[in-house]
């Protein structure tokens, strides 16, 4: 086995040791750790950069467990026990999962400086663990439109080429989840592979003026830093739809994607003829992505105009399915009709287009809380049967699963979505936390929702279920609190989010903890 120095790290050995981390990440010792995984991928990123040799305690305390600046690491013990659970996981990883691993992690006793190790000389990295696939992030397009100062559009573009490129088996793509966190970050294209684990970058800007529409694409190596491929291209906005085929068919061509022969059907599936229909899409997308009360609202608004410009457009029903859903679900409007209403939307969407995983993404999440849960699953099987990538639709799914009571599944599915989104976001550790809290490890459940909550307060969810996790393994003070907490955010005592599950067992449990944990609650 090669030891090799911290400082000898190269763009290839750099990207190599950020692919090993990110299939430790989630394995079965790592995925359901998250205190753990922040930690390691701290070290690792110390180790990387060359400041690995002068961490201390205090650093790690502030940096990695979110201590105040009046942290004194010998009072607070925290930094020298997670360091030292560290120590037990990589043992325990090493010898199971990780045993034939290229690249070993090591945190000496006395010192927090993380050694990596190599069993044999690196000279071609891993791109993605299935072999023979090309990786590709798609970041979000710069907008340079003088009259059209929203992002929307350039966002929409961005958002239409990574639904296309997510189609293809022979390609492992980023979420746009973990793309869109790389918006104007002044980070160099190698720096950027090496965190999500891609070795291909596409990325452009968008100018709109009048009819005419300006798109600047470049298709970067981030090993190499070499451009594999740059075009410029100028065109009426009638011609979009062509243009965006065109692009995602060269990204096809330059990174030798193997197609399937039912995917070389999939060009040109665009959904509409229809302008308007296509513009009020885009900007339902942008106001959907924030998740609030108000914006979902609007993209509501932004659906419905898309479908009466065009009846016929799959994706916009399927769409305003999901965001009809979604009002009902987080308690923001309390009608019944509407989940139904969700569900017509969505059956529309599958019955238009049998071939768009986003038609049958939309069907299964209706049907989830509709409580059909073999039809849900179903749904979803078959979203990502259609979309490997789809971090959604592996989400979706892991939620199905944990709601009939399949927590193990549901949790293998979710270790997918993670790798798929290496940035995940509050929804994804609150179904990850489900998964957990179905299998019974509800001290794992508890650590993984509490890393949602963190990352926002306005997620109800992980709140709400962290009330009854606490309740549940008797922190009943914990349970109180954040109770309160949960009430205070929301402006009152009522429900932020409905139950998802279909098992009885687990729904009669919800109840029990719901009134132990005195919260208020509509089960309707």
């Amino acid at each position: 086995m090669n030891q090799i120095d911290i400082k000898q790290f190269d763009t290839s050995s750099s990207l190599h040791i950020r692919q090993c981390l990110g299939e430790m990440l989630v394995s079965d010792a790592f995925s359901a750790s998250p205190r753990q995984q922040r930690l390691l991928q701290y070290l690792v990123d110390k180790a990387i950069s060359g400041h690995s040799e002068s961490l201390k305690g205090y650093t790690i305390g502030v940096e990695v467990f979110d201590r105040g600046m009046d942290f004194d690491p010998v009072s607070d013990s925290i930094v020298r026990v997670e360091i030292g659970r560290l120590r037990s996981k990589l043992q325990a990883y090493y010898g199971v999962e990780g045993r034939n691993a290229p690249v070993r992690f090591e945190v000496p006793k006395g010192g927090y400086s993380l050694r990596i190790t190599f069993h044999e000389q690196v000279t071609q990295p891993i791109h993605h663990a299935d072999e023979g696939k090309p990786s590709l992030a798609v970041l979000p397009f710069a907008n340079y439109s003088v009259d059209h100062p929203n992002t929307y559009f350039a966002d929409g573009i961005t958002d239409s080429l990574i639904f296309e490129l997510s189609n293809f088996s022979g390609l492992f793509l980023v979420s746009r989840q973990s793309s869109f966190a790389y918006r104007e970050k002044p980070l160099r294209t190698d720096e950027i592979g090496m965190q999500l684990g891609v070795r291909y970058l596409l990325e452009g800007s968008i100018q709109r003026a009048d009819n005419r529409v300006r798109i600047t694409v470049q298709l970067t190596d981030t090993l190499s830093g070499g451009i594999l491929w740059t075009e410029r291209y100028d065109r009426e906005i009638e011609n979009i739809f062509a243009l965006q085929d065109e692009i995602t068919q060269n990204v096809v061509k330059m990174l030798r994607i193997k197609l399937t022969p039912s995917e070389t059907g999939k060009f040109g599936h665009e959904g509409t003829t229809s302008l308007d229909a296509y513009d009020k899409l885009l900007q339902g997308l942008e106001q959907y992505w924030k998740y609030t009360l108000t914006s979902v609202d609007q993209a509501i608004r932004h659906f419905q105009g898309a479908v009466v410009h065009d009846p016929d457009y799959a994706i916009a029903h399927a769409w305003l399915s999901r965001a009809m859903a979604f009002e009902w679900i987080m308690c923001w409007k309390n009608d019944d009709e509407i989940l139904e209403r969700a569900y017509e939307h969505a059956r529309a969407a599958v019955q238009l287009n049998k071939y768009l995983p986003h038609t049958f993404l939309a069907l299964g999440w209706v049907q989830l809380w509709r409580k059909n849960g073999p039809e849900a699953i179903a749904a979803c099987r078959n979203a990502v049967a259609l979309d490997p990538n789809s971090a959604d639709g592996f989400m979706f799914l892991s939620m199905s699963l944990s709601s009939m009571g399949a927590g193990e599944e549901a949790l293998e599915h979710m270790k997918v979505c993670m790798r798929l989104s290496p940035y995940p976001n509050p929804f994804h550790l609150y179904v990850m936390g489900q998964a957990l809290y179905v299998m019974g490890d509800y001290a794992q459940a508890i650590s993984v929702m509490e890393r949602g909550a963190a990352l926002s307060d306005m997620f109800m969810p992980n709140h709400f279920f962290l009330c009854l996790l606490y309740t549940l393994t008797g922190r009943h003070e914990d349970s109180r609190k954040k109770r309160d907490e949960t009430y205070a955010k929301i402006g009152g005592r009522h429900a932020p989010v409905r139950p998802p599950w279909i098992e009885p067992t687990l729904m009669a449990r919800h109840e029990a903890l719901v009134i132990e944990s005195g919260l208020a609650y509509s089960n309707k």
